[in-house]
């Protein structure tokens, strides 16, 4: 589900709602709707803080709405999917450069879904932590050979020298 908006609607979009409206033949983004959608984020606001709920506190809706209303003449964009809380909250421009680089993540999409891709690509996890320093805790039997005794035997999994042992059959 994708929710786009703007609080002052420009001559462009309002072409550009009429034209969905007509092409599609339903008035889905109808003034009247857009209007109380705005009126409906201002009341669910004011009524979080009448309770005495304040902007800075864990309530997460009060969070989201705030975000809305506070670039609500900048323009924006909301992904999400279904009815979870699984969120991206993007500007409009921001939006459209993600979008346009859809092909650079595309192929997370069917591992992570649409949602999480996106989030990974705007905000990449961040790299593993580097292995701890000396011998690794993986372990290999390495078959005796003359001199390979004396010699430093890498991980084949991490590329750190491991500890030796001497097993005897």
């Amino acid at each position: 589900m994708v929710y786009a908006g703007c609080k002052d609607l420009s001559q462009q979009v309002r072409r550009m709602l009429a034209v969905i409206g007509e092409e599609l033949h339903r008035n889905l983004f109808t003034f009247t709707k857009l209007h109380f959608f705005w009126l409906r984020l201002e009341s669910i606001r004011r009524s979080k803080l009448r309770l005495g709920q304040t902007i800075h506190s864990d309530d997460h809706i009060l969070k989201e709405v705030s975000a809305l209303l506070d670039t609500a003449n900048e323009g924006w964009v909301i992904i999400g999917r279904g009815n979870t809380a699984d969120i991206v909250r993007l500007s409009a421009s921001d939006a459209v450069k993600w979008l346009d680089r859809f092909p650079e993540w595309e192929e997370n999409v069917t591992k992570l879904g649409f949602v999480s891709a996106l989030r990974a690509a705007i905000d990449p996890p961040p790299p593993p932590p580097p292995p701890p320093p000396g011998p690794c805790n993986h372990s290999k039997v390495v078959p005796y050979a003359e001199g390979l005794t004396e010699e430093t035997v890498l991980c084949e999994k991490c590329m750190h020298p491991m500890k030796k042992y001497v097993v005897y059959e």
